[in-house]
Order: structure tokens, then sequence, then C-alpha cells
């Protein structure tokens, strides 16, 4: 009976997750100070690994200590991009958040911290 219990537990979510589309992304995080402004231009870019193509790449103007926010729909799926930036003891840092959805289902998210050094 214990087997049978552990096969169940190991390979019936295996084969729940070979039903699903395969996700696979990766961002790319470029910020550029906008020299004596406190300006920060954000362009993230958000990657498809499994079709091997990029599928956005949002851009933004964050002033230093705001948090700002883009939306992209296109072709049924929707990305969001918040960036913050702060500045701290050991210079600026830029806070961004990337949420793909689908049909209005979280489809992946991720999260990455950049340091600005001017």
């Amino acid at each position: 009976m214990k087997r049978w219990m552990l096969f169940a537990v190991v390979v019936g979510p295996m084969l729940v997750g070979c039903s699903a589309d395969p996700v696979a992304y990766k961002t790319e995080i470029t910020v550029t100070p906008v020299k004596e402004s406190g300006q920060y231009i954000v362009e993230t870019r958000i990657f498809d690994l499994v079709n091997d193509s990029l599928l956005a790449t949002p851009r933004l103007t964050v002033l230093e200590g705001e948090e700002a926010e883009i939306s992209v729909n296109d072709e049924g799926k929707r990305v969001i991009v918040t960036a913050l930036v702060e500045k701290n003891e050991r210079g600026t840092s830029v806070r961004t958040s990337v949420v793909l959805e689908k049909d209005g289902s979280a489809l992946w998210s991720g999260q990455q911290t950049v340091m600005v050094h001017r």
C-alpha cells in the first residue's frame, strides 16, 4: 500500500505538470540615470525562453524616491512592470517587479534589484 501512495505522490504531479504548457521567462533590466534631474530610465526586456523570443520591452521614467508602473498588453498576454528608485548609504538601487498575466491569471512573476553607480 505504501508503494502506491508514494507512486501517486511522486508521479501524479509529474503527469499534471506534463499537460500544462511549459513556462520559462527571463528579464534583463537596464537603468540609465538622467543627468542632474533625479530621474532614471528603467528598461525591462522580457524574454520567452520556450519560444526563444523577445516578448516585450517596457520602459519607464522614474523619479528618485518614487515608484512607477507600466502595463503592456499584447496577444492575450499582459506584462506589468513596477520600478522603485531608492537612495541609500551604498548608492541608488532600483527594485523592479515583473508580472506576466494570461487571461487575467498570473502566469509568471519575478523581482530584481539593480544598484546604480553615478
